[in-house]
């Protein structure tokens, strides 16, 4: 009896420890894949983005060029 009393809390903290652990990590596990979708979001908001500005502006500098070339 004095056995179950010491160790009782004992055991129930160390139940309680490895599962609120368990869970922080799946949390943290969880919250990396959010992470990990966002950055990959963000990357292809980049390239698409850097792919049309260099379209636009090498459209406008062929144009300036033929306007400049065609006053000569």
């Amino acid at each position: 009896m004095v056995v179950a009393v010491l160790f009782g809390p004992l055991v129930g903290a160390g139940i309680g420890t490895f599962f609120g652990l368990r869970g922080a990590i799946n949390g943290l596990a969880q919250r990396s894949k959010r992470m990990e979708g966002t950055l990959v979001e963000v990357r292809d908001y980049t390239r698409d983005t850097s792919r049309l500005l260099e379209g636009t502006l090498g459209k406008q500098v062929g144009e300036i060029h033929t306007e400049v070339t065609r006053g000569d």
